[in-house]
């Protein structure tokens, strides 16, 4: 019988509770990759079939430079969009953690107003792909800044004190 995945072991000792998620994913990797590269020898893992990949990945990376240098346009347009899909993809796992783990995070509401934040402001630079990096930096200093106002009102209710926030029920 094989040995079940980290996060059916349990908590990571140690590690807050808001932080398992990523301990555990980070556990996985770990195990996963030892899983498959332990048997390899060094010479097999330097064979030229193992290069291909990587001169794939730099020519890509040698294009995309040369595209971001010449096109800053384009640069700053596939720039919006990556932040807002990343900000509101980010919002929402923020939300449904709160939701799935309300029960186990004290003051689980300021997590998931903090998701909503991070989906407003993510649709925000979609609405105007043409921003520049000052738009783009202002958007996310805001992001940053309400997000941390929300930590630092979290960070001092007393725990158990739902007072305001949306029940658990």
């Amino acid at each position: 019988m094989s040995t079940p995945e980290v996060w059916l072991r349990g908590p990571v000792e140690n590690v807050p509770p808001l932080l398992q998620p990523v301990a555990h994913a980070l556990l996985q990797c770990r195990e996963e990759i030892e899983a498959h590269v332990s048997p390899l020898t060094a010479e097999e893992l330097w064979r030229a079939p193992h290069r291909g990949p990587w001169m794939a990945l730099g020519a890509a990376l040698a294009i995309v430079g040369v595209i971001a240098a010449f096109w800053p346009r384009l640069t700053l347009g596939a720039l919006a969009l990556l932040t807002g899909l990343s900000l509101i993809v980010h919002g929402a796992c923020r939300i449904g953690l709160a939701i799935v783990a309300r029960r186990e995070i004290p003051h689980w509401g300021w997590l998931a107003v903090a998701g909503v934040v991070s989906v407003v402001i993510g649709l925000l630079v979609l609405a105007w792909p043409e921003a520049t990096v000052l738009v783009l930096s202002l958007f996310l200093g805001a992001q940053l800044a309400l997000f941390g106002v929300v930590l630092t009102i979290g960070a001092f209710l007393p725990a158990g004190d739902r007072t305001g926030l949306p029940s658990a029920s």
